[in-house]
């Protein structure tokens, strides 16, 4: 037993120290043994001491690290950093804002009856492929980022958006367009989408007298102007011609303008060196991340649900596809003027403060105007107000 040892180990102690007068040797040894015990313990508390001082002088060093990245930052809208601004600003209009045209051809495949075994839902599945095939895979492009880096991977994109809406164009069948103009869209929209967003807050401070969130909702405005030039293009070439070379179009214009993107764009991953994962135990355990998620999920639900129906409701209300088309392209008006407006809100409140104050009125406006409506006016407010 331990107590038994110890004490047995106590007793030699003892005794020994009893003889040491009459056996020199076994007194010397003794002293030997508790000088040896004093030593250890010694060593194990300047080893603790020691331990301490480098855990405190890491942390001290990380602060310090954090801080000068801080003040790094330039801040400024000129040089590289308002070239990164337009360059994400134009990634946004030629991905989710692109992606907002979908309601046009999904007006087409209904009403040309192009699928005539399909659903209404199994047909608008396909704008939900489009949209989720990309975040989904997140966190794997996230990974890819860091390997690759943020321009190969956006290029990488790029490639695959333009070949995903040229094959949709020559689809004759439903799970075909599933395949291109749904996941293989999704899929480049995703890894031209994903990786920008880290790009313009690595050029602008957060937190009182930055303008990080600001020039975020500028790059996020770039969806809403894409929404309004890709609905309104689009329209006359689908009804002249057809919605196999409207998608032709717009995989051409979208592949353009997103390759001259890549040229604007410059990271400071040099700098900051970021650490780039495909899982984080650490991000993930957090209770405020995962309610981020949360937040993010039902926010994307609602975002899409109004972006795709909003002028299938209108024609429900007995109105024309003008009427419809009006209102729908309304909703990407209000993320042009919405997003920065909410972005410069968000750099004095602060970004969660600023959250909880649009989510609120967004919840206003569900139960005040989109439900009781019954008229066009209604609707077009609605619709500018509503979706930021």
């Amino acid at each position: 037993m331990p107590g038994e040892g110890k004490n047995i180990k106590e007793k030699i102690v003892r005794d020994s120290t009893s003889q040491a007068g009459s056996d020199s040797s076994l007194g010397a040894d003794v002293i030997s043994y508790n000088l040896i015990n004093q030593n250890n313990q010694n060593e194990e508390q300047d080893s603790t001491n020691e331990d301490l001082t480098s855990i405190e002088e890491a942390e001290l060093e990380r602060v310090r690290t954090i801080i000068a990245l801080s003040e790094d930052i330039p801040d400024k809208f000129t040089g590289w950093g308002l070239l990164s601004v337009i360059g994400c600003f134009f990634f946004n209009f030629n991905t989710w804002g692109s992606n907002s045209a979908f309601a046009l051809y999904l007006q087409a495949y209904i009403n040309n009856d192009l699928f005539p075994t399909a659903s209404k839902t199994g047909i608008a599945a396909i704008g939900g492929f489009a949209f989720g095939s990309g975040v989904i895979f997140g966190p794997l492009i996230n990974y890819f980022v860091g390997i690759l880096g943020i321009k190969t991977v956006a290029i990488i994109g790029i490639v695959v958006q333009l070949a995903g809406v040229l094959l949709a164009s020559f689809s004759t069948k439903l799970w075909q367009l599933y395949c291109t103009q749904g996941i293989m869209q999704g899929i480049g929209m995703g890894l031209v989408a994903i990786p920008s967003v880290i790009i313009v807050p690595q050029w602008f401070k957060g937190g009182p007298g930055g303008k990080r969130n600001y020039a975020v909702g500028i790059m996020c405005a770039g969806s809403g102007l894409g929404g309004i030039i890709y609905n309104i293009g689009m329209e006359p070439i689908l009804r002249q011609h057809s919605w196999r070379w409207a998608l032709r179009t717009q995989a051409i214009m979208c592949a353009v303008l997103n390759l001259m993107a890549v040229f604007l764009i410059r990271s400071r991953n040099k700098e900051v060196k970021p650490i780039y994962k495909i899982y984080d135990k650490t991000v993930y355990s957090i209770f405020g991340s995962q309610i981020m998620m949360l937040w993010e999920m039902f926010t994307i639900l609602g975002y899409v649900t109004l972006m795709y129906n909003l002028g299938d409701f209108m024609r429900s209300l007995g109105y024309g596809n003008t009427e419809a088309s009006v209102v729908s392209t309304m909703v990407a008006v209000g993320i042009i003027y919405g997003r920065p407006t909410i972005g410069k809100i968000a750099d004095y409140i602060g970004p969660i403060q600023a959250t909880i104050i649009a989510s609120w009125l967004v919840s206003l406006f569900d139960f005040a105007m989109w439900i009781p409506c019954r008229n066009y006016a209604t609707a077009i407010v609605f619709a500018m107000f509503e979706v930021h």
